[in-house]
């Protein structure tokens, strides 16, 4: 045998056994810390740092994807980047948790959870990538915190309706008929909610199933000018002035009436299935 050969088998097995040690460490660390979190009950710890992560912030910034360690407690959702360090977390409050939805049913391979968080005054879009039946856990532990409203929201019929956020400015109008216009501020439509937000701040909600009389208007004073959603929310009758005026509307009155819809039928499943599927 060429010594050229047998050096280059030493060299290949080493290298090997060195990689197989490394991953035995990696995995000893990282089930050595997730016995520590284990410790204070959580409803659900996954295995490894398998959950991929990013964080957006309406009209701020997008942090970058990374990898961490989920847990869902009683009281939110922590995500460990560290396997070292546990103060190295992001948490997400389960009150400050405004919706959570999957875009699409579960398959096979890495399956996404979506989760509106208002927090701070800032409303936040956490997206979350698991495998399938880490992602059922996360979800069936998810159900256990919030309120029930938001679980029959998550039983809806997909796609969820997603809009914005878009350039608004607040209009009124005098007995003349002509518009007057204020500052400009943010609109962003999400399944429960109309968001109205002054750059990164939240001004206001308006909960989509209290919403009625929604109308796409074209400017008589001045018809060349962007047009006007018009929308009435318990009485009190708003309008914005937007540049794609119709598809605003669109997409509040298809996320309006999707908020007032029943929850989808139950599949029939064996007890012992991952998760409840709703189609």
């Amino acid at each position: 045998m060429p010594p050229e050969f047998c050096l280059f088998m030493l060299v290949f097995i080493g290298g090997f056994t060195a990689w197989i040690m490394y991953v035995q460490r990696q995995f000893s660390a990282a089930q050595a810390f997730r016995n520590q979190l284990l410790v204070d009950n959580p409803l659900y710890v996954t295995s490894g740092f398998d959950c991929r992560w990013s964080i957006t912030t309406l009209n701020d910034s997008a942090r970058r994807r990374r990898r961490a360690m989920l847990v869902v407690a009683g009281n939110g959702i922590r995500l460990y980047a560290n396997r070292h360090d546990a103060s190295d977390v992001i948490t997400i409050s389960a009150e400050s948790i405004r919706w959570f939805g999957r875009p699409v049913k579960y398959h096979d391979g890495r399956n996404k959870l979506w989760l509106h968080v208002e927090s701070g005054g800032e409303w936040q879009l956490v997206r979350l990538s698991l495998w399938r039946g880490a992602m059922a856990d996360t979800v069936r532990a998810l159900k256990q915190i919030v309120p029930p409203e938001l679980v029959t929201a998550y039983r809806r019929h997909r796609p969820y309706i997603h809009f914005g956020p878009v350039k608004a400015q607040p209009a009124e109008q005098d007995i003349h008929g002509a518009w007057s216009l204020e500052e400009p501020i943010w609109l962003y439509i999400m399944p429960l909610y109309v968001v109205l937000l002054r750059k990164d701040r939240v001004l206001r909600l308006l909960p989509l199933e209290r919403i009625n009389q929604i109308a796409a208007l074209r400017r008589l004073d001045e018809p060349e000018a962007d047009g006007l959603v018009s929308l009435t929310i318990e009485g009190e009758r708003l309008a914005f002035a937007v540049k794609d005026y119709e598809q605003a509307a669109t997409a509040i009155s298809e996320a309006a009436k999707r908020s007032l819809e029943q929850p989808l039928a139950r599949k029939q499943k064996k007890k012992d299935d991952e998760e409840d599927e709703w189609e």
